[in-house]
This record gives structure tokens, C-alpha cells and sequence, in this order.
């Protein structure tokens, strides 16, 4: 696993609560 993506799916979930 990489960091790289962990922090990606990070990134989404804020911006799906920002979005929301």
C-alpha cells in the first residue's frame, strides 16, 4: 500500500462532506 494513495482517499472523503 502507499501513502500516496491513502492520503488520496482522504482527500475524497473531505471532499465529499464539503460537497454534502
Amino acid at each position: 500500500m502507499q501513502r500516496e494513495d491513502v492520503t488520496d482517499l482522504i482527500v475524497l472523503q473531505k471532499i465529499k462532506k464539503q460537497l454534502s
